[in-house]
């Protein structure tokens, strides 16, 4: 379940950098191209790139939440088979992937600020556990 978490992880880290990319690069680009006098036809056609970019963009981010929160279970299993680390650890990287999903569920009709906090604020208190499991040297961490 380790190398299945790190293959969930690495693939919504792959959808995350493409999100950014097509909101920093690509978006952008459409929307300069119809220059400082557009006509009529370039704004529709531009408009219609820009809203199948936006979409693409809150799928991508979406799958990319899901990726994680794979990621947060897998992990969490693995460790209610490592030694030396309390099985809480386990269930709480649990309860963090189903909060990722429930959060990710209840944010719709469109991915905001306000409702990605609390999913990123499950993935920072799991990367926060996950430190403590390091420093403490514990479990795969020690030495």
């Amino acid at each position: 379940s380790v190398v299945f978490g790190l293959t969930a992880f690495f693939s919504a880290l792959v959808l995350t950098i493409l999100a950014s990319m097509t909101d920093g690069f690509l978006l952008p680009a459409i929307a300069g191209h119809c220059g400082s006098r557009p006509t009529t036809d370039c704004l529709a056609e531009a408009s219609a790139l820009l809203s199948l970019g936006g979409l693409q963009i809150e799928f991508m981010t979406r799958f990319s939440i899901v990726g994680v929160a794979v990621a947060t279970a897998a992990w969490s299993v693995a460790l209610l088979t490592t030694k030396d680390v309390a099985k809480w650890t386990s269930a709480v990287g649990l309860v963090i992937a189903g909060c990722q999903i429930v959060g990710l569920m209840n944010a719709f009709p469109r991915l905001t600020a306000a409702n990605l906090l609390p999913i990123f604020a499950a993935q920072l208190s799991w990367f926060v556990l996950v430190a403590g499991l390091m420093i403490q040297r514990r479990g795969p961490f020690a030495e």
